[in-house]
């Protein structure tokens, strides 16, 4: 498992690679993470973790994002490249298109299969001539499947991600949360968790909850931390709700079913194209109704009416109409939460990704022996 990232930051990718990795090696696999040099390590049994320096993004002249990151995940890959060659791994896994000449390399000098994980768009130019080096593409959602065919005329498989379901639950309603909020009986409480920057829609969150019928006793609680926090802040004044409103920053994962446990209602605004929506993933886990937009791969995960509630992006009067609604109706919110928690746990754990994947990479090896057998070449003692 390859990422810069995975070691440094926090995010979707960077938990998808820990909780595979962890579910792999429970399955007998020999896992090793190749990542940056940062301050997240992990032990989990059974997974070597090797860690290079790199240059990091804002040291590198901004002539554009992309490439920004491009000579941050390079810088890393010319002292990673030697180490990974001596490994002679059977399965190579990278997360994003950034890593796709140092998967060709690899392949090219050591003979790895090249699994290519796609978690979004990071595309560059040149991307298409390495791309037809991956053995096999493997996308978060059927969404992003049709990106990446889009790209580089190739149909990925799908494999979703997931959650920890020991630590996503349904739990109490924690008391000690009521108290610090200072919520009081009768009040709906509200709950968004992510990333405060303007393509979460968090601004139009706000603005729905404004318009909420007065008789009904709402508290917003608004986990996260971003670049767009002090306009926020700025709308909640402006809207006249800050007694209302809560911003309580970064919260870690094994704290956040807690103030779940507290939520009569979880919102996602998005307004981007989300592959997948780890965060309602999550939400949905600990037995919330929510409600989310129709954009990206979030479709794919809220079935509408059954699982959860979509409404078209940007459109905060619709947002406001739903919310109510849902608030309003305890038969309903019950009902969604139930259904939530029952399509997480059928599709969407570590557990089932790390089966889905290692059917995937057996597939990959199995061809590679047909081949060999064809070729007459005998089989390698390094492939199960």
């Amino acid at each position: 498992m390859y990422n810069l990232t995975t070691t440094c930051r926090f995010g979707g990718v960077e938990t998808f690679v820990w909780s595979v990795s962890r579910e792999l090696a429970k399955q007998g696999n020999a896992v090793h993470i190749i990542g940056g040099k940062g301050k997240i390590q992990r032990d989990i049994p059974g997974v070597k973790i090797s860690v290079f320096p790199f240059w990091p993004r804002n040291r590198i002249p901004n002539l554009g994002t992309r490439f920004q990151k491009l000579g941050e995940r390079w810088s890393m890959g010319l002292l990673a490249f030697s180490h990974v060659l001596k490994e002679r791994y059977d399965i190579f896994h990278i997360h994003k298109p950034f890593d796709l000449p140092l998967g060709w390399g690899v392949k090219k000098k050591a003979g790895s299969k090249l699994v290519l994980g796609s978690h979004g768009t990071d595309f560059f130019p040149g991307d298409r001539i390495f791309a037809q080096a991956a053995d096999r593409i493997v996308s978060c959602s059927e969404f992003n499947a049709r990106q990446i065919r889009e790209r580089y005329g190739i149909r990925p498989e799908v494999i979703y991600n997931g959650i920890d379901p020991e630590v996503f639950r349904p739990l109490p309603s924690d008391r000690e949360l009521w108290q610090r909020f200072g919520i009081q009986p009768g009040d709906k409480v509200i709950v968004f968790a992510g990333r405060l920057i303007g393509l979460k829609g968090v601004g139009h969150l706000l603005r729905a909850m404004a318009r909420l019928d007065k008789k009904c006793s709402w508290r917003l609680i608004l986990i996260g931390e971003g670049e767009a926090r002090p306009n926020l802040e700025k709308l909640v004044r402006e809207l006249g709700i800050q007694a209302r409103v809560t911003f309580c920053g970064y919260i870690s994962n094994h704290e956040l079913p807690r103030y779940y446990s507290i939520a009569d209602l979880a919102v996602f605004p998005s307004l981007a194209d989300e592959t997948f929506g780890v965060a309602i993933c999550e939400a949905m886990a600990c037995g919330r109704a929510v409600i989310s937009t129709r954009v990206g791969g979030i479709p794919e995960l809220v079935i509408d009416g059954e699982s959860g509630v979509l409404v078209e992006p940007k459109n905060w009067e619709d947002l406001a109409q739903r919310i109510s609604q849902v608030l309003m109706d305890d038969h309903q919110r019950s009902r969604l939460g139930g259904r939530a928690l029952e399509r997480v746990r059928q599709h969407f754990t570590w557990e089932k990704v790390a089966e889905r994947l290692r059917k995937t990479y057996e597939a990959i090896l199995s061809a590679e022996k047909k081949e060999d057998a064809v070729k007459g070449i005998p089989a390698s003692d390094s492939h199960p």
